[in-house]
């Protein structure tokens, strides 16, 4: 499993690497979900569903928040140490590693979207509490997958 993520250079480029994170959430805990077992795989089937709603979420309000400040430059986001380790997750990937790598998706989320967050919200207040709130749920994420 891998996934293109940008480079953070521009307002426009944190809404891609956002619509990413929540693709490969979406992916990585539905392939969780058919690890897992009983209410565990039902809790974390809700998750992937929901990494899904918030990809289409995202893309919605890029569309509808978006216009010159799009090519607004950004400083100071190193896209690497937000981008989840999910390379090297195939097909048979067990069920301890793709716990591990979608703890490590949550908690790299909840960093991207805080830093985006106050990157972001001097220009688009929108887009601040957009990704906090996404933020938060990557919280309760993470909690669920300790």
């Amino acid at each position: 499993m891998q996934t293109d993520f940008p480079e953070l250079t521009t307002i426009g480029t944190l809404f891609v690497f956002a619509r990413r994170l929540e693709e490969a959430g979406a992916e990585l805990f539905s392939r969780l979900a058919d690890a897992e077992t009983g209410e565990r795989a039902e809790a974390v089937r809700r998750v992937a569903k929901k990494h899904g709603q918030r990809a289409a979420e995202i893309e919605q309000a890029r569309k509808e928040k978006m216009n010159e400040t799009v090519l607004e430059p950004l400083t100071g986001l190193d896209h690497s140490s937000y981008v989840p380790p999910l390379d090297g997750l195939g097909a048979d990937a067990g069920t301890a590693a793709l716990r591990k790598a979608a703890l490590a998706l949550e908690e790299r989320s909840v960093r991207f979207y805080t830093d985006a967050a106050d990157k972001a919200g001097p220009v688009i207040g929108e887009v601040r509490r957009i990704f906090l709130r996404l933020a938060k749920d990557n919280e309760r994420h993470a909690s669920m997958l300790r």
